[in-house]
């Protein structure tokens, strides 16, 4: 499976969150498109800690993973993080592993949002689509879309 959360039955977010607070430095290789992606798709409650996390690196240069610690001591999400991190979820993982891992959660996110799409169009009646809504959905049938 290409996905290791999954075989490790690990939420995809909680992955990144706990790779990212052990390696910020990968956080930049998340594209302000892919940000935009988590904001819109991501219904996991643990969402607004990535993003949290995430403006933490983006605004200080000396950040590291205690400093990031420290930033959520005493906010609500801390037990939240205290569990994630706890769990130890990029044990075993190199750095590139852990980076390519981000990148499949970022391709997963997309696959999601499509799917998302295709379902709300279908659902459509017919005679309600647009002629761009069938365009899209057309090509969001021909799989023209994935990866």
């Amino acid at each position: 499976n290409r996905y290791k959360w999954l075989q490790k039955n690990i939420q995809p977010i909680s992955f990144v969150i706990s790779a990212i607070i052990n390696f910020p430095e990968l956080s930049t290789y998340i594209s302000d498109s892919q940000v935009e992606l988590l904001t819109a798709v991501e219904t996991d409650v643990l969402k607004s800690i990535l993003l949290e996390i995430l403006d933490l690196i983006y605004n200080h240069n000396d950040i590291n993973t205690g400093k990031i610690i420290a930033a959520f001591t005493h906010s609500n999400e801390f037990k939240n993080l205290e569990k994630i991190l706890s769990n130890n979820l990029v044990a075993g993982f190199d750095k590139n592993k852990i980076q390519a891992q981000i990148n499949d959660y970022f391709i997963w996110l997309k696959n999601r949002k499509l799917k998302n799409r295709i379902e709300y169009l279908s659902h459509k009646p017919i005679t309600t689509l647009t002629d761009a809504e069938k365009q899209e959905l057309k090509r969001l049938y021909s799989g023209k879309w994935c990866c």
